[in-house]
């Protein structure tokens, strides 16, 4: 009975990948947009990669990769256009200027990547990121800086304060286990010491 769910799953498994490999429009996108442009200002560049990957055995495609920067209302504010032939995978980088007169906020980056032939919209991605003027933007990098030198310094110190505690508590065992070696021995030889002066005397 259990061979039977087994072998069950199994063929259903194998049916999925059999479907997905002869998808049509089996292609994966994804973006990467460094740190640094995760807050930019207006007028500046980004530079974005983007990675596409057609899943399965078919044939070599055509496709045309648009990159948007889109606001909350899906309206969009700069574009740029790029082409690849995708077989298997390909990688492209983007280098989109934010408008100089797009205001502080909240936007998108998005990447739709369409057939040349026949338009179709094939796959898709986006990641959000910030405007801010210049002088919030480098009010935003030093209090970011300002974070991180703070925390450098609370786990160095914290590093320091263990280390003293550590050389501490060692101190303290050899002192402890020294005096537990030289004790009875010092008390031996006051022994003899003194049994020596009283029968002497």
């Amino acid at each position: 009975m259990r061979f039977r769910y087994i072998l069950a799953g199994c063929i259903v498994i194998f049916y999925f990948l059999l479907n997905l490999s002869s998808s049509q429009n089996g292609i994966i996108t994804s973006l990467k947009v460094e740190p640094e442009y995760s807050s930019v200002s207006p007028g500046e560049r980004m530079q974005i990669q983007i990675s596409l990957v057609q899943l399965g055995n078919n044939p070599k495609k055509d496709v045309k990769v648009t990159v948007y920067i889109k606001g909350l209302q899906d309206n969009a504010f700069a574009k740029e256009e790029q082409t690849a032939a995708l077989q298997t995978q390909a990688s492209l980088i983007a280098n989109l200027a934010v408008p100089n007169d797009l205001e502080e906020g909240s936007y998108t980056i998005a990447v739709e990547v369409s057939d040349i032939n026949t338009g179709a919209l094939l796959s898709t991605a986006s990641q959000r990121f910030i405007v801010r003027n210049g002088k919030d933007k480098e009010s935003f990098d030093a209090d970011k800086r300002l974070y991180f030198y703070a925390l450098y310094l609370l786990i160095g110190g914290l590093i320091l304060l263990i280390i003293i505690l550590y050389l501490q508590n060692k101190m303290m065992r050899n002192h402890i286990l020294v005096h537990h070696k030289a004790g009875p021995e010092d008390i031996a030889r006051h022994r003899a010491e003194t049994y020596y002066n009283v029968e002497h005397k």
